[in-house]
């Protein structure tokens, strides 16, 4: 079992995971989950299931933040250049919205021929049970807009590759399992 949890001399859990594909809306009348393809080999406790679900082993409280490199390819200053990102928690469907977590970004226009662009970054803390999963969930105002990882550049100064999608998720405390005490009226 993996060393980790609050107040133990032992790191706690954590995940590190990231995507380079390009993800896009085909409507601006459905959510999607952010896609999540590629993991640090030594995350502990953490992992990726069906591509996009952020599945925990351990209960205890964690922070998720994401960075998600959007690009907006549209020229219409008439667009909806906005962008929601929330979170779902153990659920497919919009039963399972986490409640406040959305945030809303708007994506710059296309201009001389070069994309707009924007990265989206946002923390949350929250508590999980073993087994819980999240999933980090996007829509957008106008399908021009999309989730783009861009090229390592060679020329000039070296950029290394940038993700569409880095998320990292660390554990900041642990809380016991316990049965609550019954209180009498």
């Amino acid at each position: 079992t993996p060393s980790g949890g609050g107040g133990s001399s032992t790191p706690g859990y954590w995940g590190s995971f990231w995507d380079v594909t390009n993800q896009t809306a085909a409507s601006t009348t459905v959510a999607y989950p952010i896609a999540i393809g590629l993991a640090d080999a030594n995350n502990n406790g953490i992992s990726i299931t069906a591509g996009n679900q952020i599945t925990f082993a351990y209960s205890g409280v964690y922070t998720l933040a994401f960075s998600i490199q959007f690009v907006n390819s549209s020229t219409s200053t008439s667009s909806n250049n906005n962008v929601s990102i929330w979170l779902r928690k153990n659920d497919t469907g919009a039963t399972g919205d986490v409640i406040d977590s959305n945030s809303d970004f708007q994506v710059p226009l296309s201009h001389g021929g070069t994309s707009g662009k924007l990265i989206a970054v946002t923390p949350f803390t929250f508590k999980v049970s073993a087994g819980d999963y999240i999933q980090i969930m996007w829509c957008t105002g106008d399908t021009n807009i999309s989730i783009a990882t861009i090229a390592e550049q060679v020329s000039g100064p070296h950029i290394p590759r940038t993700p569409g999608v880095i998320v990292d998720v660390t554990q900041v405390a642990s809380y016991p399992t316990y049965t609550a005490p019954v209180i009498e009226t």
